[in-house]
């Protein structure tokens, strides 16, 4: 991924907040939500209402899942 390796290049004062589409692929943004330059991901809805946005991309993100169920 080329985003990656733009995150890497990063010093460690510079942090990062990510604006992505709703993946379509399981887990797809995982190596992003966890790099250490990367302090949010927010991912943008698609059209979709939030709550059917939040349902997709609890799906397709771990890390985020529970987040999205407790809203």
């Amino acid at each position: 991924m080329k985003l990656k390796k733009h995150l890497d290049k990063l010093p460690e004062t510079s942090n990062v907040m990510l604006k992505v589409t709703l993946p379509t692929v399981e887990n797809f943004y995982e190596d992003l939500t966890k790099h250490p330059r990367v302090v949010r991901v927010v991912a943008l809805s698609g059209g979709y209402p939030r709550k059917e946005a939040n349902e997709i991309l609890a799906k397709k993100i771990k890390e985020l899942s529970q987040v999205f169920q407790e809203h």
